[in-house]
């Protein structure tokens, strides 16, 4: 089954809601030779998204991973965003990505992506 109409009204509810945003998605790059350390390097996609604080309840427990300070950001990325490698640049602020959920009923349709953020260094 396809979930076209899915996919077109969540498009639709984020971008009346949320904002472009940008997913740096890290690639294989050479070594530095002076340095001798590899280069970090990423590809820019374009994407749409919107920004939400976790619960206090959700923060701060010794069993989970969100800390003070992160943030939801559910999207619609033309790529899949990889955990502890990629970026996503929302306003003035870049994110690193700690755990990313993926809303894909049918293993086709990419409808959105739920994506645990922490603001990068």
């Amino acid at each position: 089954m396809a979930y076209t109409d899915e996919f077109n009204t969540a498009k639709e509810l984020l971008t009346e809601f949320g904002t472009k945003i940008i997913l740096k998605k890290r690639i294989e790059s050479d070594d530095d030779d002076e340095s001798l350390r590899r280069k970090v390097e990423y590809e820019e996609f374009s994407g749409i998204g919107c920004r939400f604080n976790y619960s206090s309840e959700e923060i701060g427990t010794n069993d989970n991973i969100i800390s003070a300070g992160d943030v939801k950001i559910i999207c619609q990325l033309p790529e899949f965003p990889t955990e502890s490698e990629d970026l996503i640049v929302f306003g003035k602020y870049t994110y690193n990505i700690i755990s990313v959920d993926e809303v894909n009923p049918d293993d086709s349709t990419s409808i959105l992506f739920k994506c645990q953020c922490r603001k990068s260094r």
